[in-house]
């Protein structure tokens, strides 16, 4: 049995969500309240208002106050709020849904945004090794050796996932297949997470699909494919091997699983035999399978999308994953038509479609494909061969940019429209995103002008996201925008912290000294643990001092969780060993902050012995589950190349909506 402390429930309420993506993966939604900050501090009308019940402000800090040795702060418990599981319009069950005029409920923040998207925006500083070798290397960081997984990693491993915490056998399914090296250890790993996703414990069934993202091939696609259309398996088993059926595109090297991808989940979308959930994982995943071997999918989603027969909210996910596979020239017109759909769901799918469109011309694509060989590595320069082909192509790019300017000027007005005018909060938040997004690929001056215009207005809830948008876009205005919202005379927290993350997006060290104040001397947990944050994504060495000095006095779980992502930003051994350090004390029991300290090791990539071997012995120490299957999850992060897990794993179809619950659990294994 199970079973769940306070602190496990405090993570699944409060835990943040990651995301990780290609240009065509860059936006995930979020349409139902919830995330890591409480509705009184994500949009208090009163500047003034106090943080939420349950977490501790801190008092002014001074800088030479030293830790208390050897004392233990107990977090607070988090209060479990009810869960949101309808959408927020109310079920529809077919046509068009609700009219344009009503306004559902949407409690959408920029926030809650931010914790479904950041990973797109961090930028990738690790711990790289020390090496002596001069002649080139790879830019990012390496997969752990073969050798190392058999001799250390998989010993541990095939022990865990049988162990009898179900939290822990969860984790090492997740890590047993992200670390699999050599043909041989996958099929190792792809033959214990078969068969596990046929488990009697939906958990562990579903954690093994999470695994199988890593390691399925055309051997494992009738066994995944059997229990996704299996209406007696629990269905977010089966929604999630609809997702994990997206990467047989890349696992499986063009072979008959990655050819029959799309047309697998066009079937599970459309059968009768399909719940709610599955068919809109079904939807969803198509969009992250690509058209390289199904050059149909834009056409099937199109259709769908327009199906009125159709429930609204599959239309919206074919509108959505229409985007996600990127082509302008394919997709633009037909969502600039959904932008005004009657139906809500489809104009909120859209609003964040037109921003995960491919804006690059056919030139820039090429010579991005030419590169990519070049740019996995340091030292390697361009061939003359292929220099000369990027010169050629550099010289049709403004014609092919001029070509595609009139389409991108209708986006850009249609989403400028859809920002002010539309009933739904979401759709004019998402929009000012997306124009964000354009402005940033295209350099268009008109997206940047609709939204300054909008910002100016001040109205909560929607300058910030207009303000990140900007930061997004990088626009000549942000930074003093910027500033002014973090220290402009009574700004309530919520705008104070957007400033923080704009500065981070900007990546402009001139924001440092206020952001460094922001750490050193405010009150406010949440918004000093957005400045470190934002610290941390600027990335200047000398932040570490002000971050690592909150860590040891701050009372605030949020505060000290942020900062770990800070600190890990910075990609410095010192770094590294701070939150390792963290990691061995009892602070680790509380979830939130545990669940960050862990994430936060991964994106170091630290993959030295005071970092990795602690960790390996403290996977198998089994005095507490939680701590031992966080662990578990570090080794997976740490032990590969990539830089954040798979982020489409994390999408889950629940009547249309993120099922933040479920994600919340699933973050710190992911």
């Amino acid at each position: 049995m199970l079973r769940l402390r306070p602190w496990i429930v405090a993570l699944i309420v409060a835990g943040p969500v990651l995301a990780l993506g290609t240009q065509a993966d860059s936006c995930i939604r979020f349409k139902k309240p919830g995330g890591s900050v409480p509705p009184g501090v994500r949009e208090p009308n009163d500047p003034k208002a106090p943080p939420p019940p349950g977490e501790p402000t801190d008092p002014v800090p001074e800088a030479t106050a030293p830790a208390e040795p050897g004392k233990v702060v107990t977090p607070p418990s988090v209060k479990t709020p009810p869960p949101v599981n309808t959408p927020s319009s109310g079920p529809t069950t077919g046509g068009d849904g609700p009219q344009r005029g009503k306004q559902a409920q949407d409690d959408t923040t920029w926030e809650t945004w931010w914790e479904l998207n950041r990973i797109e925006f961090f930028p990738r500083r690790w711990v790289a090794p020390v090496t002596t070798n001069d002649g080139p290397r790879r830019s990012g960081p390496d997969h752990v050796s073969p050798q190392l997984v058999e001799q250390k990693l998989f010993p541990v491993l095939r022990k865990l996932v049988e162990d009898k915490q179900v939290f822990v056998k969860e984790a090492a399914l997740i890590t047993m297949g992200r670390v699999a090296a050599t043909a041989e250890q996958k099929a190792e790993a792809r033959e214990i997470l078969l068969k596990k996703i046929a488990d009697k414990n939906h958990l562990v069934a579903r954690a093994a699909a999470l695994g199988l993202f890593y390691v399925a091939d055309d051997s494992s696609m009738l066994a995944m494919y059997r229990v996704a259309r299996d209406p007696k398996a629990e269905e977010d088993v089966r929604a999630f091997l609809a997702l994990t059926i997206t990467a047989l595109k890349d696992n499986a090297e063009g072979g008959t699983a990655s050819q029959m991808a799309g047309e697998l989940l066009k079937e599970l979308a459309l059968a009768e035999s399909s719940s709610f959930e599955v068919a809109a994982a079904a939807y969803m995943a198509l969009g992250y399978t690509g058209t390289e071997s199904d050059p149909s999918l834009p056409e099937f989603l199109e259709a769908e999308s327009k199906n009125k027969a159709r429930r609204a909210e599959f239309r919206a996910e074919a509108v959505e994953s229409l985007g996600r596979l990127g082509s302008f020239d394919l997709a633009h017109e037909r969502l600039r038509k959904a932008l005004s759909d009657k139906a809500e769901d489809v104009r909120r799918s859209a609003a964040i479609a037109l921003g995960v469109l491919d804006y690059r011309t056919a030139a820039e694509r090429k010579i991005a494909g030419i590169r990519a060989p070049y740019d996995a590595y340091v030292g390697v320069p361009v061939s003359p061969e292929h220099d000369a082909e990027i010169k050629a192509l550099e010289a049709l790019i403004p014609a092919q940019r001029l070509e595609m300017s009139r389409g991108v000027k209708d986006v850009v007005r249609d989403l400028a429209e859809a920002m002010v005018k539309d009933s739904d909060t979401f759709v004019n938040r998402m929009a000012a995103v997306s124009l964000g997004r354009i402005a940033a690929a295209t350099q268009n001056p008109d997206a940047i002008k609709h939204l300054e215009a909008v910002y100016k207005k001040d109205a909560v809830g929607q300058r910030e996201f207009n303000l990140l948008a900007l930061a997004i876009a990088k626009a000549p205005s942000a930074f003093d925008l910027a500033s002014e919202a973090l220290q402009g005379k009574n700004k309530p927290p919520t705008t104070r912290g957007a400033a923080c993350i704009a500065f981070g997006l900007l990546g402009d060290p001139r924001a440092d000294a206020l952001m460094r104040t922001v750490v050193d001397t405010d009150p406010h947990p949440y918004i000093r643990g957005y400045a470190a944050l934002g610290l941390g994504m600027v990335g200047t060495p000398g932040s570490a001092k002000s971050i690592q000095q909150m860590l040891r006095t701050t009372r605030s779980p949020v505060s000290r969780a942020y900062a770990a992502l800070g600190l890990a930003l910075l990609g410095t051994n010192q770094a590294a060993d701070d939150i390792v350090a963290i990691l061995k004390t009892d602070e680790v029991r509380d979830g939130f902050v545990a669940s960050h300290m862990v994430y936060a090791l991964g994106l170091t990539k630290d993959r030295r012995a005071s970092t990795f071997d602690t960790l390996l012995e403290k996977a198998q120490d089994d005095s507490d589950m939680y701590v031992q299957s966080a662990t578990v999850a570090a080794i997976g992060y740490l032990a590969t190349g990539e830089f954040y897990p798979k982020r489409h794993l994390m999408a889950k179809g629940f009547n249309y909506l993120m099922n933040l619950d479920l994600v919340s659990n699933y973050f710190y294994k992911l």
